[in-house]
């Protein structure tokens, strides 16, 4: 089952990582990011006040700075590509995976099965790859991804903690992860500061002082750590101060409803019930062949407590969506891959004539559909999705003509545009003034605006004006 399982996981790897990192096409939070991150490389902006444009968020408070801070390293050493930020993503998935492994091996040496370290470290993987939040969310370049790696860090430290004497050097490097998560997308990556009560839960033995004095250490190290990183800086709290502002407090009463607002807070919980129905069906099979009993019960616990202490606190603001729980899809992989190692191992088992030729069969089917992924995720290879097809035409038809680095008045907001023109060509939009050379509308009929001559684009989206008396052409 080992190399069978390889097979499947690669499979999946290529098909829905693969491929969806290979494409043009990029979901416009990412984008953004990309964008802002770039920037940052080439001198726009700083790192306490990032820049997506001179013109829309000259000030990008939206977020904490880290994780624009650290993929512009990648922009600096790289270049600007269109590999840059899809390598930056790349390291995002293996630091992901590599963590769930070692909480997976750490799990299985606890429960005294070291048996089935090597033959079965496909099926968190595979629960986490097939999972519709990580297919769509883990290629987005999305904060989200960078918080999840610094929370699985603090997790992994914790747990090594748990059966180990370095105790307070462990909780002080896992605050300090902690404290990376928070500089990452603020407070959402905060859970693993329950860490040691879900470890209570699931392993009662534990003295509630050790329980309580470990959290404290946890928390008063990333404590430290952001006061000083905030502390000593006036930038540093000017930017602290107005992501509170706009961002943090605005979402939490509801006041930004633009983005992802849901009038019901547990819309989240929805969702997670949702994405979570492949494992859990797995799960009622594999219980249903091991008579109901349940794999490293303890473990099994502790994974459930921490993705639920992941995803269960999103329902405190009423801004929800799909991909705020790809911090919280990890634990859940890990916990339903613990209950369906029967399963796996009953599948495995299958007594059938001549078992050796069908496995043979079975492993050269994989190989091929290996074979036949890998040529469909070449195919992709910056190339459109649907989604984005007509746009991104709409953006090279633009670019080719008004040439990089330039203003264009818009009388519209759109953040796929404005993000593709912006990280494709490093065009801005001015939709404050009209007075530009260059007018970007949506398609509007024949209505054309006073002083604007259409120019002669086929766009499928937007048109593109320019001013009367201006030579129609190309820009040189």
């Amino acid at each position: 089952m080992n190399r069978i399982g390889g097979g499947l996981f690669f499979i999946a790897f290529v098909l829905l990582f693969v491929s969806e990192l290979l494409e043009q096409s990029m979901f416009v939070d990412g984008l953004w990011y990309a964008s802002i991150s770039r920037n940052l490389a080439e001198g726009q902006g700083c790192f306490w006040q990032p820049q997506f444009s001179a013109l829309i968020f000259a000030r990008f408070f939206e977020h904490p700075p880290l994780v624009f801070g650290l993929q512009a390293l990648f922009f600096k050493l790289l270049g600007d590509h269109f590999w840059t930020e899809r390598f930056f993503v790349f390291i995002h998935y293996l630091s992901t995976a590599g963590l769930m492994l070692m909480l997976w091996r750490q799990a299985l040496e606890a429960a005294k099965v070291r048996q089935y370290i090597g033959s079965m470290w496909f099926l968190p993987l595979l629960f986490w790859q097939c999972n519709l939040v990580t297919y769509f969310f883990q290629p987005a370049n999305l904060l989200d991804a960078s918080l999840a790696v610094f929370d699985l860090l603090a997790v992994f430290l914790l747990l090594k903690t748990a059966r180990t004497r370095w105790v307070l050097a462990g909780c002080t490097l896992a605050g300090l992860a902690v404290g990376l998560a928070v500089w990452s997308k603020g407070p959402v990556g905060l859970f693993p500061l329950a860490f040691w009560l879900c470890y209570k839960w699931s392993f009662p033995q534990i003295a509630w002082q050790k329980v309580i004095g470990r959290s404290m250490v946890v928390l008063f190290s990333m404590a430290a750590f952001l006061c000083l990183v905030f502390g000593f800086s006036v930038e540093a709290q000017a930017a602290l101060a107005a992501y509170w502002d706009t961002q943090l407090l605005a979402s939490l009463s509801g006041e930004r409803r633009q983005y992802y607002f849901q009038e019901n807070r547990l819309f989240i919980i929805g969702r997670l019930l949702w994405v979570l129905v492949p494992m859990l069906l797995a799960c009622v099979l594999s219980l249903r062949i091991n008579r109901w009993r349940v794999w490293a019960p303890s473990h099994v616990k502790l994974f459930l407590a921490i993705g639920l202490t992941a995803s269960l606190p999103l329902t405190l603001s009423p801004r929800q969506a799909l991909p705020y729980l790809l911090p919280a899809i990890p634990y859940f992989s890990l916990a339903f891959a613990l209950v369906s190692v029967p399963l796996v191992q009953y599948i495995g088992g299958f007594r059938f004539e001549k078992r050796a030729k069908w496995l043979q069969s079975l492993q050269a089917l994989i190989l091929v559909a290996v074979f036949a992924t890998l040529f469909m995720a070449a195919k992709k290879y910056r190339q459109p999705n649907q989604r984005d097809a007509h746009l991104l035409e709409d953006v090279q038809l633009i670019g080719e003509w008004v040439g990089p680095e330039a203003v264009i008045a818009s009388d519209t907001f759109d953040m796929y545009i404005s993000g593709y023109l912006m990280r494709l060509h490093k065009i801005s939009l001015d939709t404050a003034h009209q007075d530009r050379e260059f007018l970007l509308r949506a398609k509007s009929g024949t209505i054309i605006p006073m002083g604007y001559n259409k120019l002669p684009l086929s766009t499928q989206l937007f048109d593109l004006y320019q001013k009367s008396g201006k030579t129609l052409g190309k820009i040189q």
